[in-house]
This record gives C-alpha cells, sequence and structure tokens, in this order.
C-alpha cells in the first residue's frame, strides 16, 4: 500500500485504492454452486478422464480430479482466491480449466471469483492538513521569545479544518526542535500559546495550511 506522503497530491492519495482478496467459504461456495447450476455439472463429471494442466510446469491431472477437489472445498475448507498466493492462483487455474473444458461458465466463474474481492480506499478521508504533514508543508511565522511571554495567534478566517498550531524552536546549526506547544484552531478568533517554561531564542509558529490566514503577536 502507498503511503500518504508518496502521493504528489491529495486529490490523487484520495482517488487512491487497492484490491485484496478474501478466502470465499465453504457455505457460500457450496451455496453458490448449487444456486447457479454449477453443482450438477461437477458431479456430472467426477470420472472425466480428459487430461489438463494447471501450469506449464505441473503435471498433467483430470477434469474429473478438479471437479472432486473442487466438490470437497466446496463442503470443508472453501476456497482461497489470492491470484498473488500460491494457492489462490490455482484455484482460479483450475477454475478456468473447467470454462475451456466447458465446464463451467466464464460469467459465472467470474461472479464467484467477484465475492472475494475487497476494494478499499485507505487515504479517502485524509485531510490537507494531514497530507502537507507528510510532506512537511506549512505556513509559518518567526518570533523571538522571551520568558513571561504568551504567543496570540489571530486567525482571520475561519479553515476548512481543525489543525494543530505548533511551536519550534530554531537553532543555528541544529535541526528544527518541536517545543511541545501547540493549539487547535479553526474558527477565527484569537488564541493562546502558554510557553511557561521555554527558554528565550527564536521560533516559528507552524499551520498545516499554505493559505491559512493567520498573525502572530508576543504579549
Amino acid at each position: 500500500m502507498k503511503l500518504l506522503s508518496e502521493f504528489d497530491a491529495l486529490e490523487l492519495a484520495q482517488d487512491y485504492s487497492i484490491t485484496t482478496y478474501k478466502p470465499i467459504s465453504a457455505g457460500v461456495s457450496s451455496q453458490f454452486f448449487g444456486i447457479m447450476g454449477m453443482l450438477d455439472a461437477l458431479e456430472a463429471n467426477i470420472a472425466n478422464a480428459t487430461p489438463v494442466k494447471l501450469t506449464p510446469q505441473m503435471p498433467y491431472t483430470t477434469i474429473g480430479s478438479l471437479c472432486r477437489t473442487v466438490l470437497n472445498s466446496a463442503n470443508t475448507t472453501g476456497f482461497a482466491s489470492d491470484p498473488t498466493k500460491e494457492d489462490g492462483l490455482l484455484n482460479r487455474a483450475g477454475a478456468q480449466k473447467l470454462v475451456d473444458n466447458s465446464i463451467f461458465n466464464q460469467a459465472l466463474v467470474d461472479l464467484f471469483w467477484s465475492k472475494s474481492t475487497v476494494i478499499s480506499n485507505p487515504h479517502e478521508n485524509a485531510t490537507q492538513a494531514q497530507f502537507n504533514s507528510t510532506k512537511d508543508l506549512y505556513k509559518s511565522i518567526a518570533i523571538s521569545y522571551q520568558p513571561g511571554e504568551e504567543i496570540i495567534i489571530t486567525l482571520n478566517a475561519d479553515l476548512p479544518e481543525k489543525v494543530a498550531v505548533t511551536v519550534w524552536r530554531k537553532e543555528v546549526g541544529f535541526n528544527d526542535e518541536n517545543a511541545g506547544r501547540n493549539v487547535h484552531i479553526q474558527t477565527a478568533n484569537k488564541y493562546r500559546i502558554d510557553m511557561s517554561g521555554k527558554k528565550p531564542g527564536n521560533y516559528e509558529v507552524r499551520v498545516p495550511l499554505l493559505d491559512a490566514d493567520f498573525s502572530v503577536e508576543l504579549i
């Protein structure tokens, strides 16, 4: 699965989908084969001696053997379905051989395997602020802090989502350090960040939205 940080735009991340495959249970399988008329075809061909290979590297088996295997799995274990794994790949190859030999109908086989398919959108609900945070994108204002002061943030326009305003210590020769002070903002208003206990020096107030309209003062 691709991480949120791997996308070039939020919209691409929100549209991203992944497909996984769950096993099809014995109960679902046996019911499907019975309702769709596939059970009769399986039982009618349990002695079919037509030779087939599931893959070029495998030895020959027979249509009858495949039918007996399908019937057994439908009554016991069900069917692995993931085509990227050996058991799922072989199950799909076996079903295809039954289609190729007119035992199964392709449309019904496709419908059967569709019961295993799970499509999900892992970043569907990702926000712009979350996306920006993974890209280290933010709007910032530099301040020079002295003990006893508080940071007052004035948000001039509502934001589309609630975000955390963070404060970072800036010191030449060192990586920026999160000062551990923050406040959540969204509605146009004034917000206070308590800096008690922090060393004097240069800091940066960051908002993870590039178009945020805000100002910062120390009082």
